[in-house]
């Protein structure tokens, strides 16, 4: 097993092999990221709920700087005293307010961990609010890109079409980004800066879906 798989499991988190989910997230960031692992990063991870994965990050990069939001008070309040950890109180689903959030940080970021609400516009949107905070090099990891399969997140906004599964499928096919919950210009900059684009899946039934899939992208120099 390795470590970042180790942390997973040590404080909870369903990115490991043993907790709830159990979707084992950290065998591809492992693979992707270990060689990162004593650099001096800025990493932003969407979504806190108990703060496990927020750990996780901070202990396997020792010496980088984990910032982390979320909606809910309690959660990004749980981690206020805990050392390199910045939380903060931000809504993924607003435009606004996300972008206002992130620019009054003032600071770029290494790597960008979506695993806030799920949802299909939601992620979707946060990708391209976010990608421009991106270093050169850097890493945009989407996951839990399974609700895309499960009807209780796409049925609303028009089904498995507009879902962010089948985003990742257009881009694979075409090599150009196409969202309805993506501003033109931020596709446009998306289709300039995207270096690669990864999507993992197995299939996992602890889940709803029988699936766990999550994404790297990318970015330019």
């Amino acid at each position: 097993m390795n470590e970042l798989t180790s942390l997973a499991n040590k404080y909870l988190t369903d990115k490991g092999t043993e907790f709830d989910g159990q979707h084992n997230f950290t065998s591809v960031y492992y693979e992707n990221l270990n060689h990162l692992k004593n650099e001096s990063l800025n990493i932003l991870e969407v979504g806190i709920f108990n703060g496990s994965s927020v750990k996780m990050w901070r202990d396997f990069f020792s010496n980088s700087t984990i910032y982390c939001c979320d909606i809910v008070p309690q959660f990004f309040q749980s981690l206020q005293n805990e050392p390199r950890i910045v939380s903060f109180q931000t809504d993924q689903s607003n435009r606004k307010i996300l972008k206002e959030t992130i620019n009054n940080l003032s600071v770029k970021f290494d790597i960008i961990i979506d695993d806030g609400s799920h949802q299909i516009d939601h992620q979707q949107l946060t990708l391209g609010i976010l990608f421009p905070y991106l270093k050169p090099n850097g890493y945009y990891i989407l996951e839990d890109l399974h609700t895309s399969l499960n009807p209780n997140y796409t049925d609303s906004f028009g089904g498995y079409d507009s879902s962010t599964l089948n985003m990742f499928k257009i881009y694979e096919d075409t090599g150009k980004w196409n969202s309805k919950f993506i501003l033109s210009d931020e596709i446009k900059y998306l289709n300039s800066h995207t270096k690669s684009v990864d999507v993992y899946e197995w299939k996992n039934n602890r889940n709803k879906e029988n699936m766990s899939i999550t994404s790297i992208i990318r970015k330019y120099a």
